[in-house]
């Protein structure tokens, strides 16, 4: 009975020490984000692991989570392109990230749940829904959706 108990143990430790290993090869590139990365990836995709982590050669930032998207930063560490590569980006993010009018053309859609990137840059989001792209206007708060003329708010 003693030996079977001190085999027992044995087991129990090898699978705690077996998760320790994994828990901190998952946390490795995570770890390295800058803590704004760290932040955004916490509160957009908390269920996901960082799989990659590298610096672009413009001083920008890519990180690859486990569940396939894909989040570019500037080097200002503000997102530029945020692709799910398949998988509909976290409706949180949709409403924090996305301005108000953008927002509620999406609400009126009936697509927060359904976009699948956003690219932007200084004049204009670029939102890639299932079978559509739509484009943002940043000055003039204008929509151009395929099958609309342009939007005006």
């Amino acid at each position: 009975m003693r030996l079977h108990r001190e085999y027992l143990l044995q087991i129990i430790i090898l699978i705690a020490c077996g998760i320790l290993v994994g828990v901190s090869c998952n946390k490795s590139e995570y770890d390295e984000l800058p803590g704004t990365l760290q932040r955004f990836v916490t509160e957009y995709f908390p269920s996901s692991d960082v799989a990659t982590y590298t610096r672009t050669k413009t001083d920008g930032y890519v990180v690859g989570m486990r569940n396939g998207a894909i989040l570019t930063f500037d080097a200002d560490y503000k997102w530029i392109d945020l692709n799910g590569n398949g998988v509909p980006l976290p409706q949180q993010l949709i409403y924090d990230q996305m301005p108000d009018k953008l927002y509620d053309f999406l609400e009126g859609l009936e697509q927060t749940d359904g976009v699948y990137r956003v690219e932007r840059n200084n004049s204009e989001y670029q939102v890639l829904l299932l079978d559509t792209t739509l484009t943002y206007d940043i000055s003039t708060q204008s929509i151009t959706y395929p099958s609309l003329q342009p939007v005006e708010w």
